[in-house]
């Protein structure tokens, strides 16, 4: 008797146990991906609670979709740089053309970067008009970063198709 009791015992705390336990869930009534020419989105509809932890750094909102913005700010190295650049077509399939104008190419480089950081294509730039083939790579978003002796120039969000 005493050795079911225990079995028993064992059994009711394991089920209390595991069902405290929860991870990373939400009862949503609506969500999808959302693509147009501009870029795509993920969205959620229904979440009824969420937090934000403002730190000194930054901030961290939990929820079921984490959106992120990227910001282009291109470093200005002096007063006198008029800085011209382009991506296109974006999004794009086989390739990207880079187009540089008013710079001195002299030590430019890009290094195109997937989401997990990888860098995938690392060449210098020598002509004004730069064509990146991304026919290779999977349909996903890349950053390209343009660098000029060490110091990022600017970066793009490229998404390929």
């Amino acid at each position: 008797m005493k050795h079911n009791l225990l079995k028993i015992g064992a059994l009711l705390f394991l089920t209390f146990a595991l069902a405290s336990l929860n991870a990373q869930e939400a009862v949503l009534a609506s969500g999808a991906d959302a693509v147009g020419g501009g870029g795509s989105v993920s969205y959620s509809v229904g979440q009824v609670a969420y937090n934000v932890n403002y730190g000194a750094t930054g901030s961290l909102a939990e929820g079921v979709h984490q959106a992120y913005e990227i910001s282009v700010h291109p470093n200005s190295v002096g007063n006198d740089i008029s800085l011209s650049m382009s991506a296109y077509p974006n999004p794009t399939t086989d390739h990207l053309i880079l187009k540089a104008d008013n710079i001195d190419l002299s030590g430019m480089t890009y290094k195109l970067i997937d989401m997990n950081g990888r860098i995938v294509k690392n060449e210098r730039i020598t002509s004004n008009e730069t064509t990146i083939d991304m026919y290779d790579l999977a349909p996903a978003s890349y950053f390209l970063q343009v660098i000029q002796s060490d110091v990022a120039v600017t970066v793009f969000k490229i998404i390929k198709n």
